[in-house]
């Protein structure tokens, strides 16, 4: 009987340990159950902190890339604007050379015009001063040269002329005296005769 209580007493320590081995196991398994649980949600926060990190990285590039093409519609703008700065500035300097071109124009007609006048009314002299003022304003007007050439020669003409009507009346002057001579000595040798 003691053989018997024994066997039972060791049945159930057998028992016990068998039910403390499974405990262990199942709190083992817990314990593992929970590491994993542990290891899942490290790589759920490390997966979400990738993802949070590219969604930042991707926002950054996607903000720096709408600032260079901000930059580059500003400078193209900024551009243009210079663009339009520059040729209306060209088409004004260009209008006011025009404009100043067309007064210069006609400051020299209206002084050739002037100098055409004298020269039309025989003023010969002034007509050539006023030819030398529109060579003046532009040195290469070859009708205010022709003209100067024009009223030399008849300044020289008109004292050819001059001279030759004074010579001719000097001649005419002389043959009246001859002739006066001739006469009052014709007259002298009749008084001589009576």
């Amino acid at each position: 009987r003691q053989k018997e209580e024994q066997a039972r007493l060791e049945k159930e320590h057998q028992k016990q340990l068998e039910i403390e081995k499974k405990e262990q196991e199942r709190q083992q398994r817990e314990i593992e159950r929970k590491e994993k649980e542990e290891e899942l949600a490290k790589q759920k926060a490390e997966q979400q902190r990738q993802l949070a990190e590219e969604k930042a990285k991707r926002e950054l590039e996607l903000k720096a890339k709408q600032e260079e093409r901000t930059r580059q519609k500003a400078e193209k703008e900024r551009f243009r604007q210079d663009e339009l700065s520059r040729k209306e500035r060209e088409r004004s300097e260009h209008e006011t050379k025009l404009a100043e071109e067309k007064t210069f124009r006609k400051k020299v007609a209206d002084a050739f015009s002037n100098a055409k006048s004298l020269y039309a009314a025989g003023k010969y002299q002034e007509a050539i001063t006023a030819f030398n003022e529109v060579l003046q304003l532009d040195p290469n007007y070859t009708k205010a040269k022709d003209y100067i050439q024009r009223s030399q020669n008849k300044i020289e003409n008109a004292s050819l002329e001059q001279d030759r009507k004074q010579k001719n009346e000097e001649e005419r002057l002389e043959k009246e005296r001859q002739k006066e001579l001739e006469r009052q000595e014709k007259e002298r040798q009749r008084q001589l005769k009576r």
